[in-house]
């Protein structure tokens, strides 16, 4: 088909399929179906990312710290 015998719609539609990645190989031709599937690999992906491990926070030596610099500035007056 040449673009000349294509009607309007046609035309849009084909546009659009090659817009949104239709006519490529890996595409199913439903585009709903094609965005699920990316969302789905972007959504893997960013899992892969975040299992970075956070690092620990030693609790007991911040609280025994500030327990001696109370000591040492003479603060016990919290309440």
């Amino acid at each position: 088909m040449t673009k000349d015998k294509l009607t309007n719609v046609e035309m849009r539609r084909l546009h659009y399929r090659k817009l949104y990645g239709l006519d490529k190989p890996e595409s199913s031709g439903d585009l709903r179906t094609d965005m699920r599937r990316y969302i789905n690999e972007a959504d893997q992906e960013k899992k892969k990312l975040s299992k970075v491990t956070p690092q620990k926070v030693d609790v007991d030596g911040i609280t025994k710290s500030r327990i001696f610099l109370e000591k040492m500035r003479g603060d016990f007056d919290h309440d």
